[in-house]
């Protein structure tokens, strides 16, 4: 068992919170809750703010992670002996346990150590005192907005706004949650109008109209704005990491949710390019851990294996093939007046041939298709296809040659009568 945890693990137990004696199912289904958490507050953040959104997209792969050692009671049975030799060997991951432990509280290190009830208390005895600060609104709004406080978290921004008209800060904060949060892209535009009129060219303003641009589908207004910024501010680090990470959040829309183990997966090939496409962009404007990441995890969906339960009925149709070439072979030799209708098996066999080369070809699938299948029990068109005829093949040519030995059997015990 010890070769089993040469690599520190993590006690998830401990990580979320979550009673040992639960059943699998249960405790996927509150690590799940964690992943929804992690995605919403990735999109919430406000653009720039990149130590965050590396704790968060963490905190969404290690849920991920979580999610996989607990999609069977035996997954379960499997991580608890593994976790109870981590322990006895002293494998448990205590960084990693450390970090992940107080990365909820942390998502803003500004925001009092990322207590997001905290930072709400905080930020209204501060106005209860009249020590009034812009970035006041703008924190508690966000922190409401991330503890599902929705109603509260645009009462901030209203506030902030009435006293601070022309705050950057508040607008862009309000923009983002108006955009993400509530879907009212109407207000969301009014925001970024108010941050245009404060500084036409504000960095800020133009990121939030990207974004908005992305959540209307409207991926070459957004393409067009940041090549148009880029042009005429290009060493603009800032607005390139905040645009990519952005573009890194927004490739998440075209992920579907596995409702048994709460995974992300890409289950079409348009959305696979899709998200190519995008991670892509995102890499070219600026590159770091976190569009390095992104990039290579969506590649991962265009990678191939290759189906082994086609194996048997590939190895027959070829049988079929193989047998009804050689017949028009034989036949040609041995009929030669009978040239024509010899064909007939070698056309047949040359027809099974490129069905059996199709079946091989389906059967060499990328992780989007089998990620398809698992989720939606739906197959491609072309791979439906081909695996019905080969298991049709397989089934005739299997029944074929046991009749044949039958009917041989039979004839020899006539014979020897």
């Amino acid at each position: 068992m010890s070769a089993a945890v040469a690599q520190p693990i993590m006690d998830y137990y401990r990580l979320y919170g979550i009673d040992r004696a639960w059943k699998a199912k249960d405790i996927v289904k509150a690590i799940r809750k964690e992943q929804a958490d992690a995605r919403a507050h990735m999109a919430a953040l406000p653009a720039g703010d990149e130590e965050t959104f590396k704790k968060v997209q963490k905190m969404f792969n290690e849920a991920s992670e979580a999610i996989k050692r607990f999609k069977t009671e035996e997954k379960k049975r499997e991580y608890d002996q593994l976790l109870d030799e981590a322990y006895r060997t002293g494998q448990i991951d205590m960084e990693a346990q450390k970090r992940a432990e107080g990365l909820i509280e942390e998502i803003e290190a500004m925001f009092v150590k990322g207590n997001y009830q905290a930072v709400v208390k905080a930020c209204d005895d501060a106005l209860n005192r009249k020590m009034y600060d812009e970035k006041l609104f703008s924190y508690k709004a966000r922190s409401c907005s991330f503890i599902g406080e929705q109603s509260n978290a645009f009462k901030s921004i209203d506030d902030g706004l009435e006293m601070y008209p022309s705050s950057i800060d508040i607008l862009s904060t309000g923009a983002r949650l108006y955009n993400v949060s509530k879907n009212d892209f109407d207000m969301a535009q009014k925001m970024i109008n108010r941050m245009f009129e404060v500084e036409d060219d504000n960095k800020w303003a133009n990121i939030e109209q990207i974004y908005l641009y992305l959540m209307f589908d409207k991926e070459d207004l957004a393409y067009k704005d940041i090549d148009g910024y880029l042009n005429r501010h290009p060493q603009d680090s800032e607005f390139r990491r905040a645009c990519a990470h952005d573009l890194v959040s927004y490739t998440m829309k075209f992920h579907v949710q596995d409702p048994d183990t709460g995974v992300y997966l890409l289950i079409s090939e348009e959305s696979y390019n899709k998200c190519v496409e995008i991670a892509e962009k995102a890499i070219s404007i600026y590159e770091d851990d976190i569009t390095r990441e992104a990039l290579n995890n969506i590649r991962a969906f265009g990678e191939i294996e290759f189906n082994e339960d086609n194996k048997e009925n590939i190895g027959w149709s070829a049988f079929a093939a193989f047998l009804y070439l050689a017949m028009g072979v034989i036949s040609i030799a041995v009929v030669r007046e009978s040239f024509v209708v010899a064909l007939l098996p070698i056309a047949l066999g040359a027809l099974l041939g490129y069905c059996t080369y199709q079946l091989y070809q389906v059967s060499k699938r990328p992780y989007w298709q089998i990620s398809k299948y698992y989720l939606t029990g739906k197959r491609e068109k072309k791979e439906k296809k081909y695996i019905l005829i080969g298991k049709i093949l397989s089934f005739y040519m299997r029944w074929s040659i046991k009749a044949a030995v039958w009917i041989v059997k039979f004839a020899f015990r006539l014979a020897l009568r």
